[in-house]
């Protein structure tokens, strides 16, 4: 089988407790032909030389002794990476052994794509043992609408073709954290996007430490101007109060009220999308609509009631997670 370089690339920041393991799983793959382009953005702990002190040709290390951000990172990386692919991770994050070779052999089986994730293992916050697999939407053409709503794609899973150098396309550093969201968005439909319905990667980030980002980046802050800018594709005309409500709602599990039912109904209702696959739209309205019903209290659920029918398009969508 043809087996064509694959540029690993890790950006690093303050990463010394698992950086290494990081790094072992790379050299545990059962895919060899690859290169490793580690990007240290200033880090003030001992991850600059606990790097330095592993020996291994395959690796490139870039050093900078300022922090410039995510986005910068991986940027950075892109323009030196010379594989013919590339595959992500992040410093906390494993590859579990046959990553590379799942993905490259899924790129030569499937040339129309250009982008690839997969599930991942999520760690148990009280120990270190591995309790769930994350599973997303793999149907490339329900991925593609998905999208519109919210984030399924794995960003430490991510394998994709190398194309960004040649077409000028990097991560946008002022969606810092959603950097990842950000670019599947602006490319989504250019690029082809799919996820294997297999996990390939062990996460490492807990709870704790993925909110304390998210408040230091102003996560919801970024996620409302990323919905403000792909909003209008789905609903021509919606308001301020409207744009908030959808945010929270797609984002967050709470109980609604009966103003926030209507008002969530009434944009689910107003959605128009042109294009040659309505039926994904059409499932996605459906599966936001049993979401409103289960967040309704016992009484409003009991009232509408007819919202519950849309629970066989549920049903369908978890299907698109397997193919």
């Amino acid at each position: 089988m043809y087996k064509p370089l694959v540029s690993i690339l890790i950006p690093i920041y303050n990463g010394a407790e698992t950086i290494e393991e990081a790094i072992n799983s790379c050299f545990n793959q059962t895919y060899s032909n690859f290169e490793l382009l580690i990007y240290n953005d200033g880090s003030t702990d001992s991850s600059q030389q606990l790097i330095k002190n592993i020996e291994d040709h395959r690796i490139v290390f870039i050093d900078s002794t300022t922090n410039n951000g995510i986005a910068f990172s991986r940027n950075t990386l892109l323009k030196h990476a010379k594989g013919e692919f590339i595959a992500w991770l992040d410093a906390d994050d494993k590859m579990l052994h046959n990553r590379l070779e799942i993905q490259i052999e899924y790129f030569l089986n499937h040339p129309e794509i250009d982008i690839c994730g997969s599930w991942m293992y999520l760690k148990n916050n009280s120990n270190s043992n591995i309790n769930t697999i994350a599973k997303t939407v793999c149907n490339s053409e329900l991925l593609h609408t998905a999208l519109l709503f919210k984030n399924y794609i794995f960003q430490p899973t991510v394998m994709s073709r190398n194309f960004y150098l040649n077409e000028s396309i990097f991560y946008n550093s002022e969606f810092d954290y959603l950097e990842d969201y950000e670019l599947w968005l602006r490319i989504h439909n250019t690029k082809k996007i799919a996820n294997i319905p297999v996990p390939l990667i062990e996460y490492g980030a807990t709870e704790v430490e993925i909110l304390q980002k998210r408040n230091h980046y102003q996560f919801e802050n970024k996620q409302l101007q990323l919905l403000k800018k792909r909003i209008h594709v789905l609903v021509e005309k919606i308001n301020e109060e409207e744009i908030n409500l959808l945010q929270k709602f797609i984002y967050n599990n709470w109980q609604l009220s009966e103003k926030d039912l209507y008002q969530l109904s009434s944009i689910l209702n107003r959605i128009q999308f042109e294009n040659k696959n309505q039926w994904t739209i059409e499932l996605m309205i459906a599966f936001h609509k049993l979401r409103i019903w289960k967040h309704l209290n016992s009484r409003n659920k009991l009232l509408h009631i007819a919202l519950l029918f849309n629970a066989i398009n549920y049903l369908k969508i978890k299907s698109y997670y397997l193919y």
